[in-house]
């Protein structure tokens, strides 16, 4: 007889117990390899995003890593008595990589803690807001933070754009306390995957073969930015035919800013007016309009027995020659000045000054740069410019700061 019963029930049994525990290690083989191939996957991940870090691809994703302004806010904890605390608000030309120390108000409270004065930082700016949400922040977050000193990053490209209701107004202040929703509807899973460089570089590689995965951004825009200036379906469509497909595609794979294009579609003087500040022009009156809501961002800053500062942040157009040929790709007409003193600038600092208010100008510093400040094609600072921003800011905070900051009631 064959099998088992050759040599008997014993041998049988003996036999089934090798067999199992064949399969028990073939098992424990299969677990300890699975586990070992994970471990790797997960070095070799992490490896990849240290390394994606320190390249000047993370330049263009420095606004991934940095948690929502509620989050900063609540991680600032208790005000330390003795400790100046600076509350930051603004957009992504401020937030730019702020967790990783490179923002230009980090920058500013590394210079002052060379020279033996610290700061606490707390920084609320977040990408894609304007004065609306810079009072939304202060509203909500200022009472509990207690500032000694309040910052206002203003980017002069385009936070010059009125509220509606004004900040002046019990309705305006009233829509601009409403919660901020950025990644409030996202799942933690979510939040956690924005933060990697790594993975939101391959996305953003994926979105330029991809259509499905695009944002729409730049479409939504160029929608509103037709309806805001009077521009027809068939003049719209005229006006974007003359742009090189190749830049359209990339905005629209948010390659390049969509914004920046969709401005140069529907108003391709824009920045030329704007920098001229002509009383009555388009840009004059929205300008005169903003002004308003500034003063009431400044004053609610001030009800909080705080300092205030303004950061006057310009656009790479009035800063050299050499960044305004990619704008001028883009489909832009006139662009303003890279030398001498602007219109809105002078204006912004006459109003500024008339309120007893700290302006601080970091453009011919940024001019003085021979080395390039500004991201590639891209109208926000690279690490080198947030730097001079930050040497900028540094310059005058002893000024603006108290020399011993003591215990600050918490404002009603």
């Amino acid at each position: 007889m064959g099998g088992l019963f050759r040599y008997g029930p014993k041998a049988g049994t003996a036999t089934l117990c090798r067999m199992r525990k064949f399969r028990k290690s073939r098992q424990q083989n299969l677990g300890g390899n699975l586990a070992l191939l994970t471990a790797s996957v997960l070095l070799a991940f992490a490896l990849c995003e240290v390394v994606i870090r320190q390249l000047p691809a993370s330049d263009m994703m420095g606004w991934t890593m940095v948690p929502p302004a509620a989050a900063r806010a609540a991680a600032a904890g208790e005000k330390r008595p003795g400790l100046p605390r600076i509350l930051v608000l603004g957009d992504s030309f401020t937030e730019w990589r702020d967790n990783n120390g490179e923002s230009y108000p980090r920058v500013a409270a590394q210079i002052l803690a060379q020279s033996g004065q610290s700061v606490d930082v707390v920084n609320l700016a977040e990408a894609g807001t304007g004065l609306t949400e810079y009072m939304g922040n202060l509203l909500r977050h200022g009472p509990g933070l207690r500032p000694d000193l309040v910052l206002i990053g203003l980017y002069l490209g385009n936070d010059l754009v009125p509220s509606s209701p004004s900040l002046e107004t019990t309705e305006g202040e009233a829509a601009a306390r409403k919660e901020s929703v950025r990644d409030g509807d996202r799942s933690p899973i979510w939040r956690l995957l924005k933060k990697s460089v790594a993975l939101n570089y391959v996305y953003r590689l994926a979105k330029q073969r991809i259509p499905a995965l695009r944002s729409g951004f730049f479409d939504q825009t160029l929608a509103y930015a037709a309806g805001q200036t009077g521009l027809d379906h068939a003049s719209l469509q005229a006006r974007l035919a003359e742009i090189d497909p190749a830049l359209v595609d990339a905005a629209r794979a948010d390659a390049i800013n969509g914004w920046d294009l969709a401005v140069a579609v529907t108003d391709p003087d824009y920045y030329g007016d704007l920098a001229g500040l002509e009383p009555g022009s388009k840009q004059g009156i929205a300008a005169e309009a903003s002004f308003r809501d500034l003063r009431a961002l400044i004053a609610r800053a001030r009800s909080l027995g705080a300092e205030v500062a303004v950061v006057l942040l310009p656009p790479p157009v009035w800063v050299a020659e050499r960044y305004q040929e990619h704008f001028r790709r883009l489909g832009y007409g006139r662009l303003g000045p890279v030398a001498g003193e602007l219109a809105l600038i002078s204006r912004l600092k006459a109003e500024l000054s008339g309120s007893g208010v700290t302006a601080i100008d970091p453009l011919a510093s940024l001019r003085d740069s021979a080395a390039d400040t500004y991201l590639p094609r891209d109208i926000h600072p690279n690490r080198l410019g947030q730097r001079k921003i930050g040497e900028a800011v540094a310059a005058f905070l002893p000024d603006l700061l108290p020399a011993k900051a003591g215990p600050k009631a918490a404002a009603p």
